[in-house]
């Protein structure tokens, strides 16, 4: 006896066991509502391997202001990044991307804080 499964149906349950891939190319913008504080970066994204640069200004801090570079990885919706300011400071992000949203957990050390970043 012969079991006939549509196809579609197999392409469906394929599709469930992975999420697709959302590319985080492009220009990224904290959504901070501090004023004086604020982060952007441009990332590029080769396979899994992700990559940029941006800037960063903070209110307290000296210097005020400066340069960052971001390294790091996405798979399906995950992202992991590592920012590295221009003043010593590094930092790790990881979190999912979702459209035009991309939301998580940075920590420095042991201090951990949600983030979120919009795509511009």
């Amino acid at each position: 006896m012969r079991v006939w499964i549509p196809l579609s149906l197999i392409a469906i349950v394929a599709a469930c066991g992975t999420a697709p891939t959302q590319p985080v190319d492009g220009a990224w913008q904290a959504a901070i509502t501090i004023p004086g504080v604020g982060r952007t970066m441009t990332l590029a994204q080769h396979g899994t391997d992700v990559s940029g640069t941006g800037t960063w200004t903070g209110e307290a801090i000296n210097p005020p202001s400066g340069a960052l570079t971001v390294t790091g990885t996405a798979s399906g919706s995950q992202v992991t990044l590592t920012f590295q300011y221009d003043n010593g400071r590094t930092t790790t992000f990881t979190g999912n991307v979702l459209g035009q949203r991309l939301a998580g957990i940075e920590r420095a050390g042991t201090v951990a804080d949600s983030v979120v970043f919009l795509r511009q």
